[in-house]
């Protein structure tokens, strides 16, 4: 049970928007006063959700006996209309083509699924282990391009599609510090949607909020030129099938986390010599309610899996993970962390070094991260 893989549920994860979630205050980078403004995690977080969904919807297209049934794109999309009730509005402060914008319209707004495609196997419908639902009271609009944009029952974006989107909005948004940084963390927290498949739980997130003087940040730099404001791939569309696999094994990745908290060295693995001053360490952040520094101490432990870590507060998990190793009920499996390991190996490595413009790659500096000591590090 423990090695299995889900590769399919029956329902989609409630996602609510609040004022009180996790990384609502952005803790900023190091380095970079002044660059912190706005908060798009839950933008970032649903386009991640569509982008894992869709992809999963083409690998199970491969299956034998498995058929995915075509979607037509969302009639109902929101259009951010004056008198219409949203939690939060955006701007995308770009042009776009219809299909981008009834897309990001229906996965912000609520109006269908983020993951609009289910799959049949033995006449079993399955749907997406990503599958997520924005409920009526978290409704985010997009406020800019109020033009009527046609409809033409075209099917949903591929995850290729999808990923070049999100590409177009992360580089637009490349002159705010938090936006390379909330791709990791958004991407991160939708790793652990399987994680809470099933548990009758929720995902609850910042209530997005748009960044001061969005389009004049652009007029800032009079010498970038077209050239340094091309677009560049945030992540290769090859590697999406490793992060599902990490993704799909939930008992891996809370064996991952665990198992920071053992020591292969120590006979019987009695570890309760550096254990119990770790989490002396760890009270103090964790009852001020300190993210950074806390995220701070256990990336230290194991750099590779310091976006898990980031993830599993985002997701609110990390509570029950670190009071069951606390109070000795660290459940490890050799096997199914092997498995994850291999997938978590440099998982994270194309937001250090090769996912963004020369002039983004100090974000995994950034002090509260403590990726700067991982191993890609001493590689180079």
């Amino acid at each position: 049970m423990s090695t299995q893989l889900v590769v399919g549920v029956q329902s989609s994860l409630p996602v609510h928007l609040s004022d009180s979630a996790p990384l609502t205050q952005w803790p900023g980078m190091h380095g970079a006063p002044g660059q912190d403004e706005g908060n798009y995690l839950a933008v970032l977080f649903l386009a991640w959700a569509y982008i894992l969904s869709a992809r999963w919807a083409e690998i199970m297209e491969g299956v034998s006996g498995c058929t995915v049934p075509s979607s037509p794109a969302d009639e109902n999309q929101s259009d951010g209309q004056p008198g219409d009730h949203y939690t939060a509005a955006i701007e995308l402060g770009y042009e776009t083509d219809a299909d981008e914008t009834n897309w990001r319209r229906s996965i912000l707004s609520g109006t269908s699924d983020s993951s609009p495609r289910t799959a049949e196997y033995n006449h079993r419908p399955s749907l997406s282990p990503w599958s997520v639902s924005l409920g009526q009271p978290s409704r985010i609009a997009v406020t800019d391009h109020q033009l009527p944009i046609p409809k033409h029952n075209n099917p949903p974006p591929s995850s290729h599609t999808a990923l070049e989107y999100l590409t177009r909005f992360s580089t637009h948004h490349r002159f705010h510090a938090q936006t390379s940084a909330a791709l990791a963390a958004a991407l991160a927290a939708a790793l652990y949607i399987p994680f809470l498949q099933g548990k009758g739980k929720s995902i609850t997130l910042p209530i997005p909020h748009q960044a001061l003087l969005l389009s004049p940040l652009l007029t800032a730099h009079p010498h970038t030129n077209a050239t340094q404001c091309k677009s560049q791939p945030i992540a290769s569309h090859a590697l999406l099938p490793y992060y599902m696999t990490l993704s799909t094994n939930p008992w891996g990745i809370r064996s991952l986390l665990h198992s920071r908290f053992s020591d292969a060295d120590i006979e019987c693995n009695l570890v309760s010599a550096w254990l119990h001053p770790a989490f002396a360490v760890m009270h103090p952040p964790i009852h001020a309610n300190d993210l950074p520094a806390l995220l701070s101490v256990l990336a230290h432990r194991a750099p590779r899996l310091g976006g898990l870590w980031l993830g599993a507060f985002i997701e609110d998990v990390a509570g029950s993970i670190l009071r069951d190793v606390r109070d000795g009920m660290a459940a490890l499996d050799l096997i199914a962390e092997a498995l994850s390991e291999v997938a978590t190996r440099g998982i994270f490595g194309w937001l250090r070094s090769r996912g963004y413009p020369a002039s983004e790659r100090a974000i995994y500096q950034h002090e509260w991260l403590a990726l700067a000591s991982s191993d890609d590090e001493h590689e180079h």
